[in-house]
């Protein structure tokens, strides 16, 4: 059974994400984006989910399983679209930096 994620705070460091990424395939980073950032993301999204309603069919393609989309949920299709000036902001993280410079280089 494969095991859960390990949560890593972004104040830890690049060496340590990069190091438990390497050893399990990946890793969740708590406070990855700045309070600011993270601020100004949510305000630029809310719009798309204003007057959207929420998901109730559990109909789904049968190789995705009946609860793939959950009930209650809201979706928005190619929302980082929706953002680009903040997506560009994420991707200049030094976090994001460095692990694609590690591994995609």
């Amino acid at each position: 059974m494969p095991q859960p994620l390990v949560t890593i705070d972004a104040s830890e460091g690049l060496d340590k994400i990069c190091e438990v990424m390497a050893r399990d395939g990946g890793v969740i980073v708590a406070n990855f984006l700045p309070a600011e950032l993270l601020k100004e993301l949510m305000h630029a999204i809310e719009p798309h989910f204003k007057g959207r309603k929420l998901y109730t069919s559990k109909s789904a393609a049968a190789e995705l399983g009946d609860d793939f989309f959950s009930e209650g949920s809201q979706r928005i299709y190619a929302l980082l679209a929706k953002v680009p000036e903040q997506l560009c902001k994420i991707i200049k993280l030094e976090i994001w930096q460095g692990i694609m410079d590690k591994f995609l280089s």
